[in-house]
């Protein structure tokens, strides 16, 4: 990674680091590729410099999976999701068997990640979303020492447990629903409702798995949603995928504005404890920092 000015800019670099206002929005991702019109509307925002990525990668840490195949993954996700109709059961079962391909492929590299990983922005969406949380859950949990049917239980339930915002009906990417009126902010909660509906008949999912989906938005001090369930009554493997959602939410722009890395680090380091488990978050701090 190396920091170059914006006029030394040709078109075609990938961004190493987000681009940020003093605001704390992020702009643009890590990985995006700098289009030449980008150049002169960076200057016109003030952007002096950005770090860009060199040809041996963005730094010494390896991403939880390779960009070329998160990218498949996020593809795969994607076409899944769309295809689905309501209580219809055959795509998501693809997608949990994409889960359990992601949760191998993380695993097989666990000796290798558990020192940290490099952060691979594949797209700001719920599609990549469900991606990143599913790998990120998959390698802390791994950490805490959960079991194989745990682990497949979370990879599984994290894949899925933004299935419920196919039926939003109002706009929540790159939007902090905590501005919204009431009753947006209710349609958006509703989600973990309609993705519980969604699979509370399905016999070949676990009842972890859909507890994830039900549950993953609940805060240790009981003002989460969607029954402000509070301390020990949420399950350990929700814990987990609340923080790996919360972190990836705010990167992505999931239900939240877009922030950067250093925010986002900032938000969990603050809320440690009170918020989200505290193992589970300086676990994730300690992989990310």
């Amino acid at each position: 990674m190396r920091l170059v000015q914006i006029d030394a800019l040709c078109g075609g670099e990938v961004l190493a680091g987000p681009v940020t206002m003093k605001s704390g929005t992020v702009l643009m991702q890590p990985g995006t590729v700098i289009k030449r019109e980008y150049v002169s509307q960076l200057k016109d925002l003030g952007i002096e410099s950005v770090n860009i990525e060199d040809e041996e990668g963005t730094s010494d840490k390896s991403p939880l999976i390779n960009r070329e195949t998160m990218t498949g993954y996020r593809r795969e996700v994607m076409e899944l999701i769309d295809m689905h109709i309501y209580k219809q059961s055959r795509e998501l079962m693809e997608l949990s068997d994409l889960a359990k391909k992601i949760m191998k492929d993380v695993l097989s590299r666990k000796d290798e990640l558990k020192y940290g990983f490099a952060y691979v922005n594949i797209g700001d969406d719920m599609y990549a979303h469900s991606v990143n949380v599913c790998a990120i859950s998959v390698l802390v949990a791994d950490l805490m020492e959960m079991s194989s049917e745990q682990i497949e239980d979370i990879a599984v339930g994290a894949i899925l447990h933004d299935i419920g915002l196919r039926y939003v009906t109002i706009p929540y990417e790159n939007v902090e629903i905590s501005t919204l009126n009431n009753r947006e902010q209710f349609d958006y909660k509703k989600h973990v409702i309609h993705g519980y509906s969604t699979v509370q008949e399905e016999n070949w999912l676990s009842d972890i798995s859909k507890t994830i989906i039900l549950s993953h938005h609940e805060l240790l001090d009981g003002n989460g949603y969607p029954f402000r369930s509070k301390g020990s009554r949420i399950k350990p493997e929700v814990r987990i995928v609340a923080v790996c959602d919360i972190f990836d939410s705010m990167l992505h722009g999931i239900g939240h504005e877009k922030k950067d890395i250093n925010y986002t680090i900032s938000y969990l380091e603050e809320n440690c404890g009170t918020l989200y488990d505290e193992k589970v978050t300086n676990i994730l701090l300690g992989l990310i920092k």
